[in-house]
């Protein structure tokens, strides 16, 4: 689908410049048309999750259920709660959730909800 294509559509929730591409990247701006029209083709919906949301749920997974994802799965499975909490999806249904990524390749986000003080003695790797 060509930009132009994808400017034709009515009803955006957003102008395509409301953020800025570099010129090499120009044709990606019709991607987000492409979910919308998906979205609306298939009676979905979206939202928002912040990223507090996204951390948090991704430690509950993995203490709850041994799942280390990255916070972009983990915050689908926010998403997931406060559908099912709303009515849109219901609990009787089969959901499916791909998650793309470990947590392992975001340790920096995920400790924040880990504070370690210099000289802790309940790290995981202690000085010798």
């Amino acid at each position: 689908m060509s930009l132009e294509i994808a400017l034709e559509w009515e009803h955006l929730a957003r102008e395509p410049d409301d953020f800025y591409l570099p010129h090499a990247f120009m044709d990606i701006r019709a991607n987000d048309f492409l979910i919308l029209r998906a979205v609306r083709a298939s009676g979905g919906t979206c939202l928002a999750v912040s990223d507090d949301e996204s951390l948090d749920w991704g430690v509950e997974l993995a203490t709850d259920e041994g799942l280390f994802i990255a916070p972009e799965g983990a915050a689908c499975v926010a998403a997931c709660k406060k559908l099912l909490e709303t009515g849109f999806l219901k609990s009787s249904e089969k959901i499916v959730i791909y998650n793309t990524g470990a947590g392992l390749k975001y340790l920096e986000a995920f400790s924040t909800r880990f504070p370690r003080t210099a000289g802790s003695t309940d790290s995981l790797i202690s000085p010798r």
